[in-house]
């Protein structure tokens, strides 16, 4: 007969003292998360998110744009890296780190193989429960962009993805098939 032994939860601080590998681990309700380096088609669609992004949220002030290797914590068992996220702060009233910076704005993660039961499942979760205001997972095989925003349905966008975040004077319009091809 097999037995499952109880693993202990894992803290932000005992990931960040793993060696780097190529990996990207994040820590999420104290679970360690596993993903290999996004592929390339991954990172292009962060670029490219990242490029629509970037002119708008400045244009606005709304924050600053990250792309990959961007941390969003929550105490001390909760650290994850999102594909892009905007944070509402600047270059110049940017906290000391991670740990102490604001709520995200916008959160967005690139749908894939290795990362898909995550996006959709706990992270997911974890974002809705420090309030995020929008959440995207980008789906580039299906061509879509699902749209996850508290206490509304899920709208899963394929033509003109519209964002219209508090502060701004209009809605960024990012034609989605465009984004993705």
């Amino acid at each position: 007969m097999l037995m499952q032994r109880a693993t202990a939860a894992w803290t932000v601080a005992q990931r960040d003292r793993l060696p780097p590998d190529g990996n990207k681990y994040e820590v999420l309700d104290g679970a360690l998360l596993v993903t290999p380096s996004p592929t390339l088609r991954h990172q292009f669609i962060a670029r490219a998110l990242w490029l629509l992004l970037e002119p708008y949220v400045e244009e606005h002030a709304l924050g600053i744009v990250f792309a990959l290797d961007t941390d969003v914590i929550d105490g001390d068992r909760n650290e994850v890296v999102p594909d892009t996220v905007v944070y509402p702060f600047t270059r110049e009233t940017a906290p000391e780190s991670w740990a102490t910076a604001p709520r995200p704005i916008l959160v967005a993660e690139i749908r894939s193989v290795s990362t898909w039961r995550n996006d959709v499942g706990p992270k997911r979760t974890f974002y809705e429960s420090i309030a995020v205001p929008d959440y995207w997972i980008v789906d580039g095989d299906a061509r879509v962009v699902t749209v996850v925003r508290g206490g509304h349905v899920d709208r899963r966008v394929t033509d003109v993805l519209r964002w219209h975040p508090t502060g701004a004077s209009r809605p960024l319009e990012i034609d989605v098939q465009h984004l993705l091809r």
